[in-house]
């Protein structure tokens, strides 16, 4: 026996079918460009496609997944949302753990769009957009906390987050260990050259690349500021200058003699990058923050 449906039963099933639709993008490879280590996904009972965020045809594959409401931190200044996905077979221990640090500061981007319109990439609106803070995978469930970029990179709140290193003194027996303090510090001495300011310091002689002893400290050894430190907040190797965060008292003279040593600004990233002297992952074997993503296995 048929049926006749009212046109206002079918209108509400036309809009059902094209319900607004979230698609996520999780960037596992480049933080920027959608590559071959991206992921795609549907909150969708079925897979959609659409566009991902370089405007290339992608298909957004529907899992079990959902998310959380989009939470506030005033403190902070930290958005948040928590979303969880099905974990069936283990299926994210499989993947996830392919590589290590895979986690860290991945980008999570979750978009708005609309089921009947699919045929162009501009028909999408960002919901959030953020970083891995915090994941949980269990037997059955992976959850994943997202943060907003503001609130985890910028730590504009100057409340005390534990993604920096807490080392306070550069180069002691915790961040050099099983490694020289010289390795590190890179220490070199050179002369004042003419032309100096009490802002801006000429030397004669190094030729390290630009910023090589930015974040660094030059100590004068003699001369009218013998004894006074500065912190290097430039270096321009074709110049031969360094400039400092903060004046000196007296402009420096053409031979007075200077000691650089470089520093660190206690992150994950300089630890490892700027550090190679140690070896290909710089320091970071001596890295004491928390900047690892924060893993409970079937509790």
């Amino acid at each position: 026996m048929s049926r006749i449906t009212t046109s206002e039963f079918d209108a509400k099933a036309q809009a059902a079918q094209n319900k607004p639709v979230e698609i996520i993008d999780y960037f596992l490879g480049s933080q920027v460009i959608d590559d071959t280590d991206t992921l795609h996904y549907a909150i969708y009972d079925r897979n959609v496609d659409f566009f991902d965020v370089d405007d290339n045809a992608q298909t957004y594959a529907a899992g079990r997944l959902s998310r959380s409401q989009i939470t506030h931190n005033p403190g902070l200044r930290q958005d948040s949302v928590t979303l969880q996905f099905d974990n069936v077979d283990d299926r994210f221990q499989a993947f996830f753990w392919q590589r290590p640090n895979y986690m860290k500061y991945k980008r999570f981007l979750i978009r708005q769009i609309f089921y009947d319109l699919l045929g162009s990439p501009t028909h999408a609106v960002t919901k959030f957009d953020g970083v891995t803070d915090h994941v949980f995978i269990g037997e059955a469930i992976c959850q994943i906390r997202v943060v907003s970029k503001l609130g985890y990179a910028g730590f504009q709140s100057g409340v005390a987050v534990d993604r920096v290193c807490p080392i306070s003194v550069f180069a002691n027996s915790r961040c050099a260990q099983s490694v020289s303090v010289s390795t590190l510090t890179q220490e070199a001495t050179d002369n004042v050259d003419a032309g100096s300011t009490t802002s801006v310091v000429k030397v004669k002689t190094m030729a390290q690349a630009d910023d090589y002893w930015k974040i660094g400290k030059i100590e004068f050894t003699s001369g009218a500021n013998d004894g006074i430190v500065r912190k290097v907040i430039g270096w321009v190797q074709a110049d031969k200058e360094f400039t400092l965060d903060f004046p000196l008292p007296n402009i420096p003279a053409e031979d007075d003699t200077v000691k650089v040593l470089r520093d660190c600004n206690r992150t994950l990233d300089m630890c490892r990058t700027r550090f190679t002297e140690v070896g290909g992952n710089g320091n970071m074997a001596n890295f004491r923050g928390k900047n690892t993503v924060v893993r409970t296995l079937n509790p």
